[in-house]
């Protein structure tokens, strides 16, 4: 029986750590993309997957208002470079890093912001059928939530938050992204945001603004 030493890097706002190696490994985040899930009025994007532009996205929920020409509701995916981690090693944990800005909840549905590691090589393939917003996605791995209440005035948040991954299904899934010589088998991690509640775009909107200042995260 082979025993893998487990190792941890870094990507930034994403970072694994690889056990019984104190170095740690930069992984670059690739791009941000966005997925539209519903839309309302004919001047609205369509539904579909966009790929990053020079306009990065940060909006996690719906948008426009009752008198607006444009309503949609959308998810946002980050997508990180895989790193390799070196023969014999697997990833023991990761840690997931973003900054929420804003947040308005005119549909006073308190939803939360979801993070799941998806579990597929390319996300850009999928077109629309990657949207979700629900409770529980039973195709990938929820990482964790965040809550801040709002109201039908939009409200800064301004809030780091931080998910540390050490057990369960994610950490097995991203693991499966490597081969035994510790080579990656696809180029990316990717992760989507979105809402636990499924809130139609002919409602009042809720929505989160998400960013993140910098670009890696810690695989150690």
């Amino acid at each position: 029986m082979t025993t893998k030493a487990a190792r941890s890097f870094t990507l930034l706002s994403l970072v694994f750590a690889v056990s019984l190696q104190a170095a740690t490994i930069d992984v670059t985040r690739f791009a941000v993309d966005s997925v539209i899930g519903d839309v309302r009025e004919t001047n609205a994007p369509l539904t579909g997957y966009y790929e990053a532009t020079s306009s990065q996205p940060t909006l996690v929920g719906g948008t426009g208002s009752s008198s607006s020409s444009n309503r949609y509701v959308q998810n946002l995916i980050y997508r990180y470079t895989l790193p390799s981690i070196g023969a014999g090693k697997v990833i023991s944990s990761f840690t997931f890093d973003f900054h929420v800005g804003d947040v308005r909840d005119s549909a006073n549905a308190d939803p939360y912001l979801d993070v799941y590691l998806l579990n597929l090589a390319d996300p850009t393939t999928t077109g629309g059928d990657l949207f979700y917003d629900g409770s529980a996605d039973p195709n990938h791995d929820k990482i964790g939530d965040y809550y801040f209440a709002s109201t039908n005035t939009q409200v800064t948040a301004n809030q780091d938050v931080s998910f540390t991954i050490n057990s369960g299904n994610a950490l097995t899934t991203l693991n499966g992204f490597y081969d035994a010589n510790g080579d990656p088998t696809q180029t990316w991690a990717s992760f989507r945001f979105n809402l636990d509640k499924a809130i139609p775009v002919t409602s009042p909107y809720s929505r989160y603004y998400v960013d993140n200042d910098v670009n890696t995260s810690s695989i150690m």
